[in-house]
């Protein structure tokens, strides 16, 4: 019995092991396969960042090369050319073309019937020309979610859904340019991550462009970048129209224009040099440059004065940013162990220092009431009632830990 056992259960490690072979040896040559159809294309070599996704495409049947043996990888597209790739790859039903008509008019028709293309949103002299990363976010979100069929999308929305989607990458660091061109190159590796998507297969996602992506549409990007204190709790809501703040005689008024986070832990944290060499501080004494701490984040307002009608009454300054209710200037951060919230400065010369609306906040040993609240506040003089608005008050852990 033991060897009849051990005869089955050689058999079926034998048989694992073959399928495990089998497949590899498919995908294998799925793979040659793909190199070998992109090097069809004389101007596509086999080392080229996109040879298998313009070969994955070609062989979907979405895409063509030219009649002179050429892709032309590096080539702007056009709206029209973006649309039909989208529409024959995805599927849709595209109506015979009449006579004298465009050559595109039978798939920008497909796509607008379907939503992907919102009605009237590109004419005949746009279709024609180069299209946008973020018009090419549009079709890609609406096309790979029907949730986003018909609806409109400003340009933010549109990068931020297609970056987190994974369809869009960043240029460089987390760069967006949602207005910068794509190439035909860039165009099919888009259409082949919709495809993916739609079949249920999870992409990877450029965690810095989403960094930048949410700064852009939310004015913050605290949820992407500090989530143990902002993305766990499904209730903190932020709202980024509510970032301006009037003092009660209408005479003051001033806005956040971004709330920017930043991982020290994180070295290509896309915002990581934005605000020029910072240096922390309590109580004014014992300077400490930020850049040598690790384990922390950076929390800055961007702020702006719109008016200041009574400068004796208010500070001729933008509001000011303050968290209220975590630990501050406790013994052990004056003497430089960071183990509380501190205030940041920006080093402008030699033992010279301009403030900065912002904190520096340890990730372990902070700790809070339960909650704390981001606020911003109107530059008062002495004497003059405070007004204050608060931006978001998630609840959190009393100690980081």
């Amino acid at each position: 019995m033991k060897v009849v056992a051990f005869k089955k259960a050689a058999f079926a490690v034998y048989a694992s092991v073959a399928l495990v072979f089998s497949q590899v040896g498919v995908a294998a040559d799925q793979a040659v396969a793909a190199e070998a159809a992109a090097a069809s294309f004389k101007d596509v070599k086999s080392n080229h960042w996109a040879a298998k996704e313009i070969a994955t495409a070609v062989e979907t049947g979405y895409v063509d090369g030219f009649p002179d043996g050429t892709f032309k990888p590096e080539a702007d597209v056009t709206r029209a050319e973006f649309i039909k790739m989208l529409s024959v790859a995805v599927g849709l039903e595209v109506p015979e073309s009449t006579p004298g008509s465009k050559w595109y008019a039978p798939y920008v028709q497909a796509a607008t019937e379907a939503g992907v293309v919102s009605k009237g949103q590109f004419n005949d002299g746009q279709l024609v020309k180069s299209i946008t990363r973020a018009e090419m976010a549009q079709l890609a979100v609406r096309a790979s979610n029907p949730a986003f069929r018909g609806t409109e999308l400003n340009d933010n929305g549109a990068m931020h859904a297609a970056v987190r989607a994974g369809f869009i990458k960043g240029v460089g660091n987390g760069e967006l340019e949602p207005q910068g061109l794509s190439t035909r190159a860039q165009s099919v590796a888009i259409v082949n991550r919709v495809l993916k998507s739609l079949a249920g297969e999870k992409l990877d996602v450029d965690k810095a462009a989403l960094n930048m992506a949410e700064l852009a549409l939310m004015k913050t990007n605290i949820k992407v970048v500090m989530p143990e204190f902002f993305g766990k709790d499904g209730h903190v809501i932020w709202d980024p129209n509510n970032l301006t703040i009037e003092s009660a005689d209408g005479l003051y008024k001033g806005e956040v224009l971004e709330l920017v986070a930043i991982d020290l832990d994180d070295p290509k944290d896309p915002n990581r040099n934005r605000f020029g060499k910072l240096v922390w501080a309590v109580n004014g004494t014992n300077v400490y440059e930020v850049d040598k701490y690790k384990n922390a984040y950076l929390l800055i307002a961007v702020t702006k004065l719109i008016y200041n009608k009574d400068t004796e009454k208010y500070g001729n300054r933008p509001p000011e940013f303050s968290i209220v209710g975590v630990g501050g200037g406790s013994e052990d951060t004056i003497k430089g162990k960071l183990d509380s919230i501190a205030p940041l400065g920006k080093v402008v010369g030699k033992d010279k220092y301009e403030r900065v609306p912002g904190f520096i906040i340890p990730k372990k040993g902070l700790k809070t009431n339960g909650s704390f609240t981001l606020r911003i506040e109107v530059p008062n003089a002495p004497g003059v009632k405070n007004v204050y608005k608060d931006l978001v008050t998630p609840q959190v852990p009393t100690e980081f830990k």
